[in-house]
């Protein structure tokens, strides 16, 4: 099973996409610098999926927008 979440905002830098899933980081956001949160977000959400055996993907183009994916497997039951 696949869920995709696609938006049209002004994208991620590729350098930048590894570190969203890093505690406590606060991606660059050009529109506002009035970034709220404490950067645990993606963490949290990345452990919950790998502990139920999926996987999560971002593929991002500045400008452009970004696409968030979270995949699981098929049980074999």
């Amino acid at each position: 099973m696949e869920i995709a979440v696609i938006d049209t905002g002004v994208g991620i830098e590729n350098s930048d996409i590894p570190k969203l899933f890093d505690s406590f980081y606060r991606g660059r956001n050009t529109l506002s610098s009035s970034v709220e949160g404490v950067g645990l977000g993606l963490t949290i959400v990345r452990h919950l999926i790998e502990q139920c055996g999926g996987k999560i993907e971002i593929v991002s183009q500045v400008d452009k927008g970004t696409i968030v994916k979270v995949i699981f497997q098929e049980s074999s039951d």
